[in-house]
C-alpha cells in the first residue's frame, strides 16, 4: 500500500467514524407549526335502516373537508364541513359492514 492509498483510507476511516458517532449521539428535529387539540371529533354513527354516517362535533369555530377514501387509497367522496355540520353521510359504497374499511382524512382550513 503506497502514502496515497494509506491517507484515503484514514480520511475515509475517520469520515466514517465521525458520522457514525454524531448519529450515536443525538441530533436536532427543526418544527414549525403549532401543536394543538384537535377542534372537532368525529364518530360513525351506526344506522341500519341508511348506510352509515359520520358525526361530527365542533368544540369551537371550524371549517375544512372531510374525505373517504377505501383502502387502495381511492377517494370515494369528500365533505365540506362547518362548526355547524352535525352528520356527514358516507358514500354510497360504504355500508355498515364496509365502514371498518374506509379511512376518513380531516383537513381543516
Amino acid at each position: 500500500m503506497n502514502v496515497l492509498q494509506m491517507i484515503r483510507y484514514v480520511v475515509v476511516s475517520f469520515a466514517f467514524l465521525t458520522s457514525c458517532a454524531a448519529h450515536a449521539l443525538g441530533g436536532t428535529i427543526t418544527f414549525s407549526g403549532m401543536v394543538m387539540a384537535p377542534m372537532c371529533s368525529f364518530d360513525v354513527a351506526q344506522n341500519v335502516a341508511r348506510r352509515p354516517a359520520v358525526q361530527t362535533v365542533c368544540s369551537q369555530p371550524a371549517s375544512g373537508t372531510v374525505s373517504f377514501v377505501d383502502t387502495a387509497g381511492t377517494t370515494l367522496r369528500t365533505v365540506a364541513f362547518t362548526q355547524a355540520s352535525r352528520q356527514l353521510e358516507t358514500p354510497r359504497a360504504a355500508t355498515v359492514h364496509h365502514i371498518r374499511h374506509l379511512i376518513v382524512v380531516v383537513t381543516y382550513r
